[in-house]
């Protein structure tokens, strides 16, 4: 066996921040054994290699400093295979699968923060009765990701993660702000620090970068915001429909109309546009927003994370869609279409359903979603 081999998994090890102890019991062995290895005291058993690779997310040749291409392309199939699965399949499926993936890949971090989410995601169908199994299952893997990871988009991920499940799984809403506390204020962020430090064009990509962070971040907060906080009381109605449409005139002026994946946000509006105006008997302003709810949901999921796509608006027009959503951002969710055709099946929405502009909305959108499930099926 290689001389090197006990050398080449402390290295493995350690770049991947993993203890002795960690690698031990995912072996079924003793830290001891582990140590004598990486001291070249001893090499591991021949059985124990290809675990000891799985690990570690190479081949039992990366192992003795050889070939790294096919591994790269397992992982990257295999990658592949749980982005359609989770767009497609039962959430059931979609766990067993990715349980497989972090199994076998324990430090590939896409694996093991997708698993993390979707347990949670899974954990919490039912507010009332979550499945604390899974919550445990999730906070272990958010728990190792956080305390791990140099990338600090990835830790924020995992801290946001722990936050969540104890607000939401185990109602512990102080533990809850203490994991919150942890991130980085909006006053010291990354796109606002940047603002004070850089200069020429770096300055003016950074700007346009905060511009739709801004964007993005009111777009998430003010639906919700208009819906739950304002009185949902008939009266104010019309005023919410103003709010909303206000919020859309300003994607519109940031955005244009080249909104990429954030066609999403502006069908959500139209969305609940709609909830309003079907409460107020407006048939006809009903049916319009429903029709640009689904033009957005179209747009959105067909755009959403095309490879170097670049923004057209003059705010934005120096950055380019892999700039703008970091590799976590991409932990596959259920396409806006899919969302926007199950919101339809509510009763709210029964006095529209008659109508034949209705039904175009749903076939319009079972068919991108068909489109979709056949753009991601396998070669």
């Amino acid at each position: 066996m290689s001389l090197t081999i006990g050398l080449n998994i402390k290295n493995l090890r350690t770049k991947g921040h993993f203890t002795q102890e960690q690698l031990a019991a995912y072996l079924g062995i003793s830290t001891q054994a582990v140590s004598r290895w990486e001291t070249q005291n001893g090499d591991p058993d021949l059985a124990l290699l290809p675990r000891i690779a799985d690990f570690f997310s190479v081949t039992v040749d990366d192992l003795f400093g050889i070939d790294r291409d096919g591994r790269a392309a397992r992982i990257e199939e295999l990658r592949r295979r749980v982005i359609r699965t989770l767009n497609n399949a039962p959430m059931e499926e979609g766990l067993a699968l990715l349980r497989d993936a972090a199994a076998q890949y324990p430090s590939e971090v896409f694996f093991q923060i997708a698993l993390a989410d979707w347990l949670l995601r899974h954990a919490l169908q039912d507010p009332n009765t979550p499945n604390l199994a899974e919550c445990r299952e999730a906070e272990r893997l958010y728990l190792a990701l956080r305390d791990r990871t140099d990338n600090p988009h990835l830790r924020d991920v995992a801290i946001t993660g722990l936050a969540r499940l104890h607000a939401h799984g185990y109602g512990d809403t102080q533990r809850a702000s203490r994991f919150l506390d942890e991130l980085p204020t909006m006053h010291t962020c990354r796109e606002l620090a940047k603002l004070k430090v850089l200069s020429g064009k770096k300055l003016q990509k950074a700007r346009q970068l905060a511009i739709l962070r801004m964007t993005e971040t009111l777009g998430q907060l003010l639906p919700d915001y208009i819906a739950y906080h304002i009185p949902n009381e008939r009266d104010r109605f019309e005023e919410k429909i103003d709010m909303l449409r206000r919020l859309i005139d300003l994607y519109d002026l940031i955005f244009g109309e080249n909104k990429l994946h954030y066609h999403r946000d502006v069908s959500t509006a139209y969305r609940y546009i709609a909830t309003y105006t079907v409460a107020l008997e407006q048939r006809e302003e009903t049916l319009a927003a429903l029709e640009e709810m689904c033009r957005h949901a179209i747009a959105a999921d067909h755009t959403a994370f095309t490879e170097n796509a670049r923004f057209t608006s003059p705010f934005l027009d120096l950055l380019r869609s892999n700039t703008v959503f970091p590799m976590m951002e991409d932990i596959p969710q259920m396409h806006i279409c899919h969302t926007q055709l199950e919101k339809l099946t509510q009763a709210r929405y029964d006095p529209v359903r008659d109508d034949p502009r209705f039904h175009a909305v749903e076939e319009a959108l079972r068919t991108a979603i068909d489109t979709i499930k056949k753009e991601d099926a396998p070669a």
